[in-house]
């Protein structure tokens, strides 16, 4: 059996990203719904800010389930709240640290490395619906990665848009 992609189904029901490839598939989420902007995000006011840390998360990128870590220390600030249409918005910013160390087999062959970068987002959360309605950020990764007899060096930037359909 060899996947070439995935989607839907029970994880993307639940609002998961789903990733497959060789006979794995993955369903993941770097958001949590219930809090999403932590545990520590209750009883704010404006210009309040507040770390959050995720810890060791372990995620697989490969078909044999070579496990790796990932660490993300957020910053968010409760920027300002607006009332539009009826509805309270609250603007909140994020700076987040992450850093990667991960292993994965490749074509066969054994690859390891780390990953370190910075991201800065902006969110706009409807207060009274309990849901993002938009999320926009960018960041930069920079990677050390060892395969076989090779050394090598990456940098990658990010930028996305989400931003709900009515």
């Amino acid at each position: 059996l060899a996947l070439t992609g995935g989607s839907g189904g029970a994880a993307g029901d639940a609002g998961l990203t789903v990733a497959a490839g060789g006979a794995t598939v993955v369903g993941f989420s770097m958001t949590n719904y219930i809090y999403p902007f932590g545990k520590n995000a209750v009883d704010l006011s404006v210009g309040d800010s507040w770390i959050e840390v995720r810890d060791s998360s372990t995620y697989f990128l490969d078909e044999v389930g070579t496990e790796s870590l990932m660490s993300v220390s957020s910053v968010y600030t409760l920027d300002k709240i607006k009332s539009r249409k009826g509805r309270k918005i609250a603007y909140i910013s994020e700076e987040a640290s992450i850093k990667c160390e991960f292993r994965m087999v490749l074509e066969g062959d054994f690859m390891e490395g780390g990953l370190t970068g910075t991201f800065n987002n902006l969110y706009r959360f409807d207060i009274n619906a309990g849901e993002i309605i938009v999320d926009k950020g960018s960041g930069e990764m920079r990677g050390e990665y060892h395969l076989e007899d090779f050394d090598f060096k990456t940098v990658m930037y990010f930028s996305h848009t989400f931003k709900r359909v009515k």
